[in-house]
């Protein structure tokens, strides 16, 4: 007697009811159910409702340019222009968002990356559970090393709260030093391509205007490390409309809620 919740254990991965699918590569199906006993009956019930809320991204980089580059990813100088921080966003380059670093003297001078994630549908004091999807397309093949990534929120007092995912770049981006972090994980050679990466939020996710904010980064940020990782855009998921996964390949989070209730039995 009780409800039950069903979820992929691993990444903290969740089950949709809506379509029967999963959205993540995790290894084994477990159920939580939420008792409470009361003599001989039991009274108290936890309605939930699961989410899936479609979330837009961007990513930012160390570099600097002058001017902005092709959506392609062809970096074009431009002598007009002021040097500057690049907005990714929409991007389609091997996926369109990406995460890690390379080093100074090396070919490609992008630096340090981030993915930052905005999207629709609040969360409330209802929202037990909260997971970070993106469809990974793999790693760079000049920087295919192993790379831990972390998820977080970014701090509601960030002073970059409010720029907009197709304005950002890495002088307008959150701050590493106070985002609330949670969950951990690794991309290598053993993390499936066209598949989804999932990875725990805070238990409380922040947001604003209505829009969740998430941010995934290098666990520790070494500008010697040689790794580059790829994920999936809105914008090239577009690209795609009937290839899957690539066609849902959009940066989503899931969302559990419960809420307390009682039922006679």
């Amino acid at each position: 007697m009780g409800t039950g919740l069903p979820f992929l254990e691993g990444p903290s991965s969740l089950y949709n009811p809506a379509d029967g699918k999963v959205d993540a590569p995790g290894p084994y199906l477990r159920t939580l159910y939420f008792l409470s006993y009361h003599q001989a009956n039991y009274t108290d019930a936890w309605n939930y409702n699961v989410r899936k809320l479609m979330q837009d991204a961007s990513s930012i980089d160390t570099r600097k340019v002058y001017g902005q580059p092709m959506l392609t990813g062809e970096l074009t100088a431009d002598p007009n222009a002021p040097l500057r921080s690049v907005t990714f966003n929409p991007w389609l380059h091997k996926g369109g968002l990406f995460v890690g670093n390379m080093p100074n003297g090396s070919n490609d001078l992008s630096g340090t990356s981030r993915i930052q994630i905005y999207g629709n549908g609040n969360f409330n004091s209802s929202t037990t559970w909260a997971t970070l999807s993106l469809l990974y397309e793999g790693p760079a093949s000049s920087a295919n090393n192993p790379l831990t990534v972390v998820a977080g929120c970014p701090s509601p007092t960030d002073s970059n709260i409010t720029v907009a995912s197709n304005a950002v770049g890495w002088s307008t981006g959150w701050s590493n030093s106070t985002m609330i972090s949670l969950a951990s994980g690794t991309l290598n050679s053993s993390t499936p391509i066209d598949d989804y990466f999932c990875l725990e939020l805070p238990p409380v996710i922040q947001t604003t205007a209505g829009k969740a904010l998430a941010m995934l980064m290098m666990q520790n940020e070494d500008p010697t490390a040689q790794a580059w990782h790829y994920f999936e855009s809105p914008a090239f998921q577009a690209l795609y409309p009937s290839l899957y996964p690539r066609y849902d390949g959009q940066p989503r989070i899931w969302s559990v809620d419960l809420n307390y209730t009682t039922w006679n039995n």
